[in-house]
C-alpha cells in the first residue's frame, strides 16, 4: 500500500532526455546527441552546431515553456511500446491482466479469501506458470482502481540503484583518472587503471575495494564522443566527426545549382623542356546539381584563387558554343578559399544575374556532389598515371612519385578532358542511376530548359576587374604594370580625368579602356613590356612581385639597411667628378683642333707653292716644335693630356737620317 501513496503523491511525468529527442527553442529545432554525467549535447538540426546543456536546467526550461519538446518527439518518448523493453511491457501486461481478471469475477476483488482460490485458476486459464500472491494481485488491483489502465504502461519505470559502488576516495580516483585519459596523446583503460592505482596508493586508500579494468572501460565509453575527440584532434575535426550530412540540394532543372571547388590532383607533371618536376597541379572544377554534369574546369599551376574560379566560369558560360554541357547558372556555391571582392569574377557573375550561395568553411557537406566527383576522379584517373603521389604515405609506401613522374601539364589537361567527356559523362551515375550527359540532353531538349549563355567576345570585356586611372603620356600604369594606345594620347586633349580600365586577370598582356565622352566606345592598351606580360596572369604578377620583395629584403638585409643610399650618393659623387673631368678634356681638344687647323693651313700654303715636299721638312714647314722634355703629349684615343717623355737629341736624329754621305731625306719624298 505505501507503494502506491507514494506513486500517487509524487508521480508527475517528467523529461527523459534520450538521444534523438527534438525540441523547439524561439522557432529553431534542435535534436540530443549525447547524454551522460548530467550533461546533454544537443545539435541544431539547420547546420548541426554542437552545443552542451545540464540536464537539470533543460528540464527547467521544459517545465516552464521556454523549450518544447516537438509532438513527434513527445509521443516516441511517452509511448510505452517503444521505450520498455520487452520483458518489462510483458511484466506490467501481466499485472493488468490479473487486476482486470478480479475486477470483472470477484464481487470483491481486494478480498484476500476469494483472491487465493481465484488466482490458481485464473494463472492456469492463461498460462502463467509463476503463480502470484493474493496480496500483489489486490495491490495491482488497487492501483487500476486508482490510476486506470494507463498508468500500467506509463509509469516511469524504477530508477535502479544510484548509489555510489565504490567509496568516495575511489570514486574521486576515477574521476582525475578518465580526466587524464582525455588527453591529446594515447591513452587506454589500463593507463586509467594504472592511475587510480597510484591515486589510492597516494592517498592510503591501499585496502579499500578498487575498481576492475572492464568498469573503467565501460565508465569510458559513456564519457561524450565529441569531447574525446575535441581533445585529441581538435575543435574542427570533433564538429565535423559528430555532424551528419545534411539535407541533399533539390534542383528541378539543368543549371539551377552549381557547384565549383578546387582539387590539388595527386600527381606531379614536369617541365615541357627541362623535365624537372614543377610540382602537383590544381583542378578547379564546376558540376550541374541536377544532371551531374561537368559544366566547366580549369588545370593550372596556381593554388585555389579568384583567378582559378574565373576560368571555370568563363568556361561554363561558353561551352554550350562549343557543344557542351554548360550555360549561366541560377545558383551558384562557389569556393571558399577565394575572395570574390572587386573581383572580375564578381563583376561577370552580377551582370548574369547569378545568385551567390557561398559554403560554410570546411563544411564538405555543402558540396557533398563535387566532393563526390573528386574522389571518384582521383581513383579512377589520377591515381593510375606515373608519378602519382597516391592519398597519404602510407599509401605510396616505396613508390618513388618523383622519379616516375613524366606527364606535362598539357598532357594531363588532355587526360583530364578524354575522362570527362568519354568516360564520366557516358556512364551511369550511382545517384541519379542515369548517365550524366544523357539527362543533360534529355533535360535540355527543345521545348524544354535551355540554359541560357554569353559567347567568348562578351566574357573577355565583362570577366575583368574594374579600376579607375589617369592617362599620363597615352599610357595607363597600374601594379607596376604599362599599357599604351595612341587614342589614349589623343583622349587626353579632349579629357581631364580618370578612365575605367578593364583589366583581364588571366592575361595581363591587354587592357579595355572605355571612353569617357562616347558611350560603347572601347580603346584597347598594349602592354609595353609583351615579352613580360604574354599570357600572365594577375595571380603569377603577384607572385613575381612578392619573390622581388624577397630579393630585396634579403639584399637590404645583407647590405644595411643605408646601403642603397649610400650607393647612390657614391653615384652621384662619381657622376660630378665625370663630369668635371670631361668639361676640361672638352676645353683642351677644342683649344688642339684650333692648333691643328693653322697647321693645315701652313702645310697647304707649302704645297701650294712647291709640288715636292720631303717629308723631313713637314714638321718644319708646319712649324711643329722640336721634341723635348717639357712638351705635353695628348692621347689620340681619349683626349687626355699626357705627360711629356725624354726624346732622344737632335744630333741622334740626324745621325739616324743620313747613312754615310746618302741622306734618308733625299730618298722618302711626299
Amino acid at each position: 500500500m505505501s507503494e502506491i501513496v507514494q506513486h500517487q503523491q509524487e508521480y508527475t511525468p517528467e523529461f527523459v532526455a534520450r538521444v534523438g529527442v527534438r525540441f523547439c527553442y524561439r522557432g529553431s529545432e534542435f535534436e540530443i546527441a549525447h547524454v551522460a554525467y548530467g550533461d546533454v549535447r544537443y545539435n541544431a538540426v539547420a547546420g548541426g552546431t554542437s552545443r552542451r546543456i545540464p540536464l537539470v536546467r533543460l528540464q527547467e526550461e521544459i517545465r516552464s515553456g521556454a523549450i518544447v519538446v516537438t509532438s513527434e518527439s513527445k509521443a516516441i518518448q511517452e509511448s510505452p511500446y517503444l521505450n520498455l523493453s520487452s520483458p518489462e511491457l510483458q511484466r506490467r501486461f501481466r499485472q493488468l491482466r490479473y487486476a482486470q481478471g478480479a475486477v470483472a469475477e470477484l464481487a470483491k476483488p481486494t478480498g484476500r479469501a476469494f483472491l487465493s482460490e481465484w488466482i490458481a485458476s485464473y494463472a492456469a486459464r492463461i498460462g502463467d506458470p509463476n503463480v502470484p500472491g493474493a496480496s500483489s494481485v489486490a495491490r495491482w488491483v488497487k492501483v487500476l482502481r486508482d490510476f486506470g489502465e494507463e498508468y500500467f504502461l506509463a509509469r516511469p519505470p524504477p530508477k535502479g540503484n544510484y548509489t555510489l559502488r565504490f567509496d568516495v576516495g575511489v570514486e574521486a580516483g576515477i574521476q582525475e583518472g578518465i580526466a587524464d585519459f582525455m588527453r591529446a596523446e594515447r591513452r587506454s583503460s589500463k593507463n586509467v587503471l594504472a592511475y587510480v592505482h597510484g591515486y589510492l596508493l597516494e592517498h592510503c586508500m591501499s585496502g579499500i575495494k578498487a575498481p576492475s579494468e572492464r568498469t573503467l572501460r565501460r565508465r569510458i565509453n559513456k564519457v561524450d564522443p565529441f569531447l574525446l575527440k575535441r581533445v585529441k584532434d581538435g575543435s574542427i575535426a570533433a564538429e565535423r566527426a559528430v555532424r551528419a550530412g545534411g539535407r541533399s540540394h533539390l534542383a528541378h532543372m539543368p543549371m539551377y545549382i552549381v557547384q565549383i571547388d578546387s582539387h590539388v590532383l595527386d600527381v606531379l607533371v614536369v617541365d615541357e623542356s627541362t623535365r624537372d618536376v614543377i610540382g602537383r597541379p590544381t583542378l578547379a572544377l564546376a558540376i550541374d546539381v541536377r544532371t551531374r554534369c561537368v559544366v566547366g574546369w580549369h588545370l593550372s599551376m596556381h593554388p585555389p584563387s579568384t583567378v582559378t574560379t574565373l576560368a571555370v566560369v568563363k568556361d561554363m558560360f561558353t561551352r554550350p558554343s562549343r557543344g557542351l554541357p554548360g550555360g549561366i547558372c541560377v545558383h551558384l556555391v562557389p569556393d571558399n578559399g577565394t575572395e570574390f571582392k572587386n573581383s572580375a569574377v564578381m563583376r561577370l557573375l552580377l551582370k548574369a544575374n547569378v545568385i551567390i550561395e557561398p559554403a560554410a568553411i570546411r563544411e564538405p557537406n555543402h558540396k557533398p556532389h563535387i566532393e563526390s566527383f573528386f574522389r571518384t576522379f582521383t581513383r579512377s584517373l589520377i591515381q593510375t598515371l606515373p608519378g602519382t603521389t597516391f592519398s597519404n604515405p602510407a599509401e605510396r609506401g616505396s613508390y618513388d612519385s618523383a622519379g616516375r613522374a613524366c606527364h606535362t601539364l598539357e598532357q594531363v589537361r588532355s587526360y583530364v578532358h578524354e575522362w570527362i567527356e568519354e568516360v564520366y559523362h557516358k556512364q551511369q551515375h550511382s545517384s541519379t542511376g542515369r548517365a550524366p550527359i544523357m539527362m543533360w540532353k534529355e533535360e535540355t531538349a527543345p521545348g524544354k530548359c535551355t540554359p541560357l549563355t554569353m559567347s567568348e567576345e562578351e566574357v573577355n570585356v565583362i570577366a575583368r576587374t574594374v579600376i579607375r586611372v589617369t592617362p599620363n603620356g597615352g599610357r595607363i600604369r597600374h601594379d607596376g604594370l604599362i599599357w599604351y594606345s595612341h587614342a589614349l594620347r589623343s583622349l587626353e586633349h579632349q579629357y581631364k580625368g580618370q578612365v575605367v580600365v578593364l583589366i583581364d586577370e588571366l592575361d595581363l598582356d591587354k587592357v579595355y579602356v572605355e571612353h569617357p565622352l562616347e558611350k560603347g566606345a572601347v580603346i584597347t592598351a598594349t602592354s609595353t613590356n609583351p615579352e613580360y606580360t604574354k599570357g600572365l596572369t594577375k595571380w603569377a604578377h603577384r607572385e613575381a612581385k612578392r619573390i622581388l620583395g624577397d630579393m630585396t629584403e634579403r639584399d637590404r638585409r645583407e647590405l644595411g639597411e643605408n646601403a642603397p643610399i649610400y650607393a647612390l650618393y657614391q653615384l652621384m659623387m662619381r657622376i660630378q667628378k665625370d663630369s668635371a673631368f670631361a668639361t676640361k678634356q672638352i676645353k683642351r681638344l677644342k683649344e688642339g683642333k684650333k692648333e691643328l687647323e693653322q697647321r693645315s693651313k701652313d702645310v697647304a700654303k707649302v704645297v701650294a707653292s712647291s709640288s715636292v715636299v720631303l717629308t723631313s721638312r713637314i714638321d718644319e714647314v708646319a712649324g711643329k716644335p722640336e721634341p723635348s722634355e717639357q712638351t705635353e703629349r695628348i692621347d689620340p684615343d681619349t683626349g687626355e693630356v699626357l705627360p711629356a717623355k725624354p726624346g732622344p737629341s737632335k744630333a741622334a736624329v740626324n745621325g739616324l737620317n743620313h747613312f754615310g754621305n746618302l741622306s734618308l731625306d733625299a730618298i722618302i719624298l711626299d
